[in-house]
């Protein structure tokens, strides 16, 4: 039975990282994305013979569009700087750890006005050690600096609690849903309670990855086990949703009575399943860790297309929107029964493309039907509402040894939508679900880099059906690990 780790899984990294700290103390001052030193290519002509005096000393730098003079970190406070800390030297006493170059830019802030009149310097804060983000931008130091600052933005928004419901790719209208106006984040309610006990959970370290063959299995964000009552105050009908999908169907009652940690379908279960036997040869333990698919990702679910139509009963509609919405969907699918056939369900519970289509046309269509985006927001698990795409380790399951596939005929509690499970030992996490694909897949993302793919497509190509993309727990891979834990706590991003 898993257990609840007696010591926090923040307590545990700060030891690990103080254990370390004299070698982690000196840290490079990386390249800021969108800006480049003062050089002499840089279009701000500096002579010859002056350059190489002035270099240390000016606290300029150019962004690249524009032309925009922007202060930096003069080298030589770098160089300070980096000398205080390899000598366990410090200016800010007992105060949080700051990245480097802000502490830098402190030293220089004789005022409180900045180097440069207009430009705010850092300053620790947060007890954690967040940093204030000043003129130079996305900048966070050490590992972070490694990670898509948009992943970062959005952790803090919901650490915060500002996100509302804004894309996190530049595709996407909303998070949740298509329309490019739709109902306030903050008014889309829901009633639901947990109806399922789920199973322990276990709090999981770096070294419990040590020589691991990881495998990433990418799943929807719904939820496991709740019963969902009723969004922005119309109750469903036929007592209400039971929820079963998504992260923690591994410490669901499939888990519980079958030992399931992941359900897909035939094929793509016979994959995972070719893909841990391969691994099961190595001797090495074998994990699955989620990763979460972007929010609309539960539109092949049956569970939106349920709670929809359960919906509908309590919901007063008119003939004309009826109408409106049966044409829209004959467009794509002619043989379409109708919103207000009894066959509806049928229909669509046979059909996943049908259902996806049917969830689209319900947002588009108005006159008072369903809202989409309330009822992704109610079966979405909490945990992973605003996460960004690809966001990693909300569940970590122990598949070691030959794989154990489940086909539905043998389960006892068969998923709603998907016929065939792994079995494995679920009720893992690691780094609250928040660990960025440059840190549980680096393997991966270098190689993408190597071949000159853009990290712009890199989920695309991560989340391809049956790839399962893999990743060895070197011991790279647990230090990268750790210091991602240590440094995101610090900046309260776990919590």
């Amino acid at each position: 039975m898993a257990v609840i780790a007696p010591v926090s899984e923040q307590d545990y990294i700060d030891q690990m990282v103080a254990n370390r700290a004299a070698i982690q103390r000196a840290t490079v001052f990386p390249d800021i994305e969108g800006r480049r030193p003062l050089s002499m290519d840089s279009g701000f002509r500096v002579p010859d013979f002056a350059f190489g005096l002035l270099s240390d000393f000016l606290p300029v730098d150019m962004a690249d569009e524009g032309g925009d003079y922007e202060p930096a970190v003069p080298q030589f406070a770098k160089n300070l700087v980096n000398f205080m800390s390899r000598t366990g030297a410090s200016a800010v006493g007992d105060a949080p750890m700051m990245a480097p170059e802000d502490m830098a830019m402190g030293l220089l802030d004789f005022t409180g006005a900045g180097v440069v009149a207009g430009t705010p310097a850092r300053i620790a804060a947060k007890e954690a050690g967040d940093v204030m983000l000043g003129s130079a931008g996305g900048y966070y130091g050490g590992i972070l600096d490694d990670v898509d600052p948009k992943f970062i933005e959005r952790l803090k928004r919901i650490a915060d609690g500002t996100y509302a419901n804004e894309p996190y790719f530049p595709s996407n209208i909303s998070d949740l849903g298509n329309l490019k106006e739709g109902k306030p984040y903050g008014d889309m309610t829901s009633t639901s309670v947990q109806e399922v006990d789920l199973s322990p959970q276990t709090i999981m370290r770096p070294e419990d990855f040590t020589d691991a063959n990881i495998i990433f299995t990418v799943g929807d964000r719904t939820s496991t086990g709740r019963r969902l009552l009723d969004v922005d105050g119309v109750p469903l009908s036929g007592g209400g949703l039971l929820t079963d999908g998504g992260a923690y169907f591994t410490r669901g009652v499939s888990q519980q009575a079958d030992d399931s940690v992941w359900a897909s379908g035939d094929e793509v279960i016979d994959a995972l399943g070719s893909r841990i036997d391969e691994f099961s040869e190595t001797g090495d333990p074998t994990k699955l860790v989620y990763v979460g698919m972007g929010p609309k990702s539960d539109e092949y679910s049956k569970m939106p297309t349920r709670a929809a139509l359960q919906l509908l009963p309590n919901t007063k509609i008119s003939q004309k929107t009826v109408s409106k919405f049966n044409e829209a969907m004959r467009k794509f699918y002619p043989e379409f029964v109708g919103l207000k056939s009894g066959k509806i369900s049928d229909q669509l519970m046979s059909n996943g493309e049908m259902r996806k289509k049917f969830l689209e046309v319900m947002e588009s269509v108005k006159g008072g039907l369903p809202d989409i985006q309330s009822i992704r927001k109610a079966i979405t698990e909490k945990e992973l509402l605003g996460l960004p795409t690809g966001s990693g380790g909300l569940a970590v399951s122990d598949v070691t040894g030959p794989a154990r596939i489940l086909k539905r005929a043998d389960q006892t509690t068969p998923h709603d939508t998907y016929s065939d499970a792994i079995q494995g030992k679920g009720g893992g996490i690691i780094g609250a679900g928040r660990v960025p694909m440059e840190i549980y897949a680096p393997k991966f993302i270098s190689g993408r880099r190597e071949i000159g793919s853009a990290p712009a497509s890199d989920y695309r190509s991560f989340s391809m059906p049956k790839a399962f993309k893999t990743q060895r727990g070197n011991p790279e891979f647990v230090d990268r690990l750790g210091q991602y834990l240590h440094e995101a706590g610090r900046m309260g991003l776990l919590d």
